[in-house]
């Protein structure tokens, strides 16, 4: 199997993962990129910072919502029986122990951490795909007596058993998730990423000379646009915000309504990540990319800034922290945006943490930004996943209709 092919799957068990990534860069990306800087990404939220000038009479009804919303739950502070996926993947890669897989399929899972660098986080929903995978194999083979599925030990599971695969063998496990394990299409298209990406390893390191997965179809997954708030409602969700809190809340949603930000990237920011207008960022595969902060950010921070209280935690770097004085969680960033969502009268149902990044992308695509400076900002490897971003709205399909110029020739012919 050729590095090519190998590098095709991989990546595209990254686009699956997340956020759809995989690269495609131009040499003069950086150059379009920086000379964006805050111009266009200023102009776009120049009517939010007007309006919040005149609105900055704040109530002060609402708590830190760890507290005071009794549906939040901070688990991994808690005490509680429950365990995040989240914690429960750090602390399985940070003990690198990868329970039921043979030794075959650890090793690859080490490759990802150490060779291609992936996040614990990624790292882990491909073990749990593969644990998936090599459960079914056990009992597909009957090397196994278990008859509880998720107890099920295959970590002795030969290579040459899922080398002789059959094609016919891999969709029938297909049919088990969906059905058996209620995966929809985008799980299942993860989970035949992950084999693929699996087995051309497998390949490329001599542990297998077959590859089954080779003519293995994905599913075909219909494309749905976008949703994202208006500009309109963008203003109502900042202006619903306030609490003792106000300073720090404020900051985050704006960060994300201006910069398109994922969740894990903001939680992670540090008072070290923000020079001036300039935010460095960690996003996915610990890839650092810079974000240039307009005026509405930098207002923001730093009158969060002014109300920050000083910590001495092993926190103390990060710009987010809960009353308790800890690195805010994304749990918390949820909570607190549901619940101002619900505030600003919009549908928590429809919109999140996640919306707004969508909101980020299509505003500024909206105002004139360029797909590749986009892609730059959002930190999309592959520039398909940012092009989901440049669709019409419905009113200037319709101002499109109205603008071909057979329109109104029933008009000029004076027919009916």
């Amino acid at each position: 199997m050729n590095g090519s092919s190998s590098n095709k799957s991989d990546d595209m068990m990254n686009s699956v993962l997340n956020d759809n990534d995989q690269s495609n860069d131009d040499n003069n990306q950086s150059t379009s990129f920086s000379s964006f800087d805050s111009q266009s990404s200023g102009s776009i939220f120049n009517l939010i910072n007007s309006s919040q000038n005149s609105n900055k009479t704040i109530n002060s009804s609402s708590t830190d919502y760890s507290s005071s919303n009794p549906s939040f739950i901070d688990t991994k502070h808690s005490g509680t029986k429950s365990v995040s996926s989240a914690s429960s993947s750090v602390a399985l890669i940070q003990n690198k122990k990868f329970d039921f897989i043979p030794e075959y399929a650890r090793n690859y899972l080490f490759y990802l951490l150490n060779v291609r660098n992936l996040s614990d986080k990624t790292v882990y929903e491909y073990y749990l795909d593969l644990r998936t995978f090599f459960r079914y194999v056990a009992q597909l083979k009957n090397i196994t007596n278990e008859d509880n599925f998720d107890l099920i030990d295959a970590s002795e599971c030969p290579s040459n058993m899922i080398e002789n695969l059959t094609l016919n063998d891999l969709y029938t496990y297909l049919n088990y998730v969906r059905e058996g394990r209620d995966n929809g299409i985008r799980a299942r298209m993860r989970k035949i990423s992950s084999l693929k990406s699996f087995y051309n390893y497998l390949c490329k390191n001599s542990v297998i000379d077959i590859n089954p997965t080779l003519y293995l179809e994905a599913p075909k997954h219909p494309k749905r646009l976008p949703v994202n708030l208006s500009l309109e409602d963008s203003i109502k969700l900042l202006q619903s915000i306030d609490g003792p809190y106000k300073e720090r809340n404020y900051a985050i949603i704006t960060l994300f309504l201006n910069c398109g930000l994922r969740l894990s990237e903001l939680v992670g920011i540090n008072l070290s990540s923000v020079n001036g207008n300039v935010l460095r960022i960690v996003g996915k595969g610990n890839k650092e990319r810079i974000v240039y902060l307009n005026q509405s950010c930098t207002d923001a921070i730093s009158d969060y800034l002014k109300v920050r209280p000083e910590i001495e935690s092993k926190d103390r770097n990060a710009m987010f922290i809960s009353r308790e004085g800890r690195r805010i969680s994304r749990r918390m960033v949820q909570t607190l945006v549901e619940n101002y969502i619900k505030k600003s009268g919009l549908d928590p149902d429809i919109y999140s943490t996640h919306k707004l990044r969508h909101t980020a992308a299509t505003l500024m695509y909206q105002n004139g930004v360029d797909v590749r400076v986009l892609q730059e900002i959002l930190g999309h490897e592959n520039l398909g996943t940012t092009q989901i971003y440049t669709h019409i709205s419905n009113k200037q399909v319709e101002s499109a209709l109205e603008s071909n110029p057979l329109n109104d020739i029933n008009k000029k012919h004076g027919t009916e």
